[in-house]
């Protein structure tokens, strides 16, 4: 049974969050998708089925930071 668009909503959220903090602290180059997928506890498997490569996924993490940056002006 395919997913609801609200769960793959909350399953982006939560990576793009967990991306984000780990792009932070360790550089985009040191960090993995083993590694985020790992944190999340998902596998990778799910991970790429949501996002097909670390760039995308980078991407979608730079939008989110501004974003965040429009709101809060």
């Amino acid at each position: 049974m395919p997913k609801s668009a609200h769960q793959n909503t909350q399953n982006k959220e939560r990576i793009i969050a967990e991306a984000c903090s780990e792009f932070k602290k360790n550089g985009i180059r040191a960090t993995t998708m083993n590694q985020i997928s790992q944190n999340l506890k998902m596998s990778k498997r799910t991970l790429y089925e949501i996002y097909d490569t670390k760039e995308d996924l980078l991407l979608d993490c730079l939008h989110a930071i501004q974003n965040q940056k429009l709101k809060d002006l």
